[in-house]
């Protein structure tokens, strides 16, 4: 009766509370006949964050019976507590035996307790699913399946695709695969499709889905022409066309060419005519730099940034560019350093000649640094800014690169939680960048080949590929074995003259908006 259930919970909270309850007696507790005594003592044994493996045996046998929802929350919720060699054999039992269990809740404390292991217990994680019994419940096919492939589907680079590759290889059904499937396609969903290795496509081939963009990375003739119309078409969404062109430059087959330079030179939105010229990197013809430094003009800033760095990755379109300059086809006002960087990068003694003549010193003496971070502390200080004002500077100087309240570029770290508030800390980051590099935004300069040039932060190292990404903020991917040399710049990518040309007032402005800790709703 309630009075006796009453009466055995609290004598089991009293033997927790004086320190009794140790794992010899809740393995007997396991056994206890009332439901709310096992669910409280499977949340006891997840409060030490470790259990013994005679105890997880015990746990296991449990969920091999238990019938108490409750009970089965209670585990899951433990699960997640516990290492996962332990815990998540004790979770496949309840998956093991899930049915189809319409319950609201039940099935999401599964994913959670699944999905807290899957960073540092992802051989753990594959070893459960290893298990046919699990991938024949309906539940799990409906609610784990995908949710579990869209989860390192989104965190993307090759390990994570790889274990995409792999759950494809452990699915025995069609209804198991196309649950897996479904949440692949909802990981990239109004997005860009990255680049994916070899063993992934091949995976996604087998599965007897693969979709267009697919058929096009493996070089299907028929699939690129395809391609190619969606590409040219208004009708078809941006997205889906972007992805495209994502990858036509994945892939060595000139075919894919024509459509590319057709969007470059063509009357199109900004954002794919970045993407084409991004894509066009991959290749080597004269014509390519030649259609850039033509439709130059027609480029609004952002896209001209990536105009910059593709032009000066490889000599010949490098060389096509200075000349251009010197013809006063192309403006050298606002011309990234890291383009100028490329460009002195080839080591060829008429392209450095031009640059020195175009561009000047572009080392000038510089105030050392301590001397200015006490200059433009003295002027932030000595009045109030306006962070409205200030935002429109951010969104000029910094938000290609950096993300703040959920807006802006991926080049550099996220700002929304730096430490914006430390005057100090945010000055000698901003006047200094080369003073101290945030791990994982360490510079690297890489040279294929085939004798393309390319500099940036490792976004992924892979089995076989690595992800840059440069200071225009878009990824490229390498296969290793067609790079000839990969080094460190020892230095960032962020430029040391970002403060230059500001007044006072807008100094005080700009520092108000980025020291600001709650987004703004209007300009």
């Amino acid at each position: 009766n309630e009075k006796k259930k009453s009466s055995a919970l609290g004598a089991l909270w009293a033997l927790y509370q004086s320190n009794q309850l140790d794992e010899e007696l809740c393995a007997k507790f396991l056994k206890h006949p009332y439901p709310g005594i096992r669910s409280w003592t499977i949340r006891f044994l997840g409060d030490d964050q470790k259990i013994s493996e005679s105890t997880a045996i015990e746990l296991r046998r449990l969920a091999e019976t238990e019938n108490d929802l409750e009970v089965w929350s209670q585990i899951a919720s433990t699960v997640q507590r516990i290492e996962p060699i332990k815990s998540l054999p004790v979770l496949g039992e309840l998956l093991a035996r899930s049915g189809n269990v319409q319950d609201p809740y039940l099935p999401l404390m599964y994913w959670w307790a699944i999905e807290k292991h899957c960073d540092k217990g992802t051989n753990h994680i594959l070893q459960l699913f290893e298990d046919s019994r699990i991938w024949s419940q309906l539940m799990v096919q409906r609610e784990i399946l995908p949710r579990l492939m869209r989860r390192f589907a989104l965190r993307g680079g090759e390990h994570n695709f790889l274990i995409c590759a792999k759950l494809l290889s452990l699915a025995e059904t069609d209804s198991q695969r196309k649950a897996l499937m479904d949440g692949f396609e909802k990981a990239f969903e109004g997005g860009s499709l990255p680049s994916l290795p070899d063993k992934l496509v091949q995976a996604i081939q087998d599965t007897g889905t693969v979709s267009l963009l697919l058929r096009v990375r493996q070089s299907d003739p028929d699939a690129i022409k395809e391609a190619s119309k969606r590409i040219a078409s208004k009708k078809v969404p941006m997205p889906e066309r972007i992805n495209y062109v994502r990858a036509f430059g994945e892939i060595s087959d000139g075919s894919v060419l024509e459509p590319l330079l057709g969007i470059i030179s063509g009357p199109v939105a900004p954002v794919i005519r970045r993407a084409a010229i991004n894509a066009c990197q991959r290749f080597t013809e004269d014509e390519i730099g030649e259609i850039i430094i033509s439709s130059y003009p027609l480029m609004i800033a952002e896209t001209r940034l990536t105009a910059q760095k593709v032009l000066s990755s490889r000599k010949n379109w490098s060389l096509k560019w200075m000349r251009a300059v010197k013809e006063n086809k192309i403006e050298t006002k606002n011309t990234s350093e890291e383009a100028i960087a490329g460009l002195l990068r080839h080591q060829d003694k008429s392209l450095i000649e031009m640059v020195e003549k175009y561009f000047g010193n572009k080392s000038p003496e510089k105030i050392p640094a301590p001397a200015m971070i006490e200059k433009i502390r003295s002027v932030i200080e000595s009045g109030t800014g306006n962070p409205y004002r200030g935002r429109e500077l951010y969104k000029q100087r910094c938000a290609s690169c950096h993300v703040l309240f959920h807006d802006g570029g991926k080049v550099g770290p996220d700002l929304t939680s730096y430490q914006r508030d430390d005057l100090d800390t945010m000055l000698i980051s901003i006047i200094d960048p080369d003073a101290e590099i945030r791990e994982g935004y360490e510079s690297v300069f890489i040279q294929t080949k085939d004798g393309l040039n390319v500099s940036g932060f490792l976004a992924d190292k892979g089995i076989s590929t690595v992800t840059v990404r440069s200071f225009d903020g878009l990824d490229k991917t390498f296969q290793k074995s067609q790079i000839k040399s990969m080094k460190p710049l020892g230095r960032s990518l962020m430029p040391v003259n970002l403060l230059n040309g500001l007044s006072d007032p807008q100094l005080r402005d700009f520092f108000a908006y980025l020291r600001s800790s709650q987004p703004f709703t209007t300009d």
